[in-house]
């Protein structure tokens, strides 16, 4: 998936369960090799630019209430 945040950067990002961040099996976004959590991906001003459905879900999963941009 990709993402930006509110200074217009984009990353790669990943949301896996495969992580030590990863808690309760929830899954963790992975940006940029940090993980991070929904708080910090909201205070942020993140938005998706591409992911796919499953990547949707475990984002909802997660706790990620995140925007998606054309």
């Amino acid at each position: 998936m990709r993402v930006r945040v509110l200074n217009g950067h984009e990353y790669d990002a990943i949301i896996t369960t495969d992580h030590p961040a990863s808690t309760y099996g929830l899954p963790v976004l992975i940006v940029n090799g940090e993980p991070m959590g929904a708080p910090e991906v909201t205070q942020a001003g993140f938005v998706i630019i591409n992911a796919t459905t499953d990547e949707w879900r475990a984002l909802a999963a997660g706790g990620y209430a995140l925007s998606g941009c054309a």
